[in-house]
């Protein structure tokens, strides 16, 4: 989920520009990187974000994406997609933008809130159990895979974050996150969320167990 946003100065050239963009995408729309192109005005989301916070929001959005796109070009797997985000939330635990319990009952609200959207059974929580030890499996991300557009990520999803307090902090993780997988994930993002979720709850008992 990535928007690419243009300020036409000349209306004429609208259909030129769309026409062409579309053309420069074919290649990827053909071998399904590019799962769907929609072409529509840019409605600033100002009731989710606040007036005073939409600009700032606006600018992270735009990091996130060059972030997003550098994994994107490195084939990163879905499992290390999912380390990415728990990478993240330790960064902002480091930055005491959340305390440790704090954080945990968060994500133990929104992991619970999406068990509950995908009706799992005790078959599916067999089944996520079983991703979770092959994702623990994996080492974890070293500091080659860290670059600029990572570190500017994590600069800028802390920094956004601080600028708020109170539930609004906590709504505003929460509505970032979700936009963060949505670009992470051609497919099946409410599914790819929810997992992310359930790792990353996991990944948090466990440190909390081990001190």
């Amino acid at each position: 989920h990535l928007r690419f946003r243009v300020r036409l100065r000349n209306f004429e050239n609208g259909y030129k520009l769309t026409a062409a963009f579309s053309d420069y995408l074919k290649e990827y729309i053909d071998s399904g990187m590019v799962s769907d192109l929609q072409l529509k005005t840019y409605k600033r989301e100002l009731e989710r974000y606040g007036v005073d916070l939409i600009s700032k929001v606006e600018d992270h959005f735009s990091v996130d994406s060059k972030f997003v796109i550098s994994l994107l070009q490195n084939e990163t797997s879905v499992f290390d997609k999912y380390k990415f985000c728990s990478v993240i939330v330790e960064e902002l635990r480091k930055a005491e933008v959340f305390d440790s319990a704090a954080l945990i009952k968060i994500i133990k609200l929104m992991s619970d809130s999406f068990n509950e959207e995908h009706h799992l059974d005790a078959a599916d929580f067999k089944k996520l159990n079983q991703q979770y030890q092959a994702y623990r499996s994996l080492p974890d991300l070293s500091e080659n895979e860290s670059n600029e557009s990572s570190e500017s990520f994590k600069r800028s999803f802390i920094a956004i974050l601080m600028q708020v307090d109170g539930t609004r902090r906590v709504k505003l993780f929460t509505d970032l996150m979700h936009m963060y997988v949505n670009r992470l994930f051609s497919s099946n993002q409410r599914t790819n969320e929810m997992v992310m979720y359930y790792f990353l709850l996991k990944d948090m008992q466990r440190k909390k167990a081990i001190g």
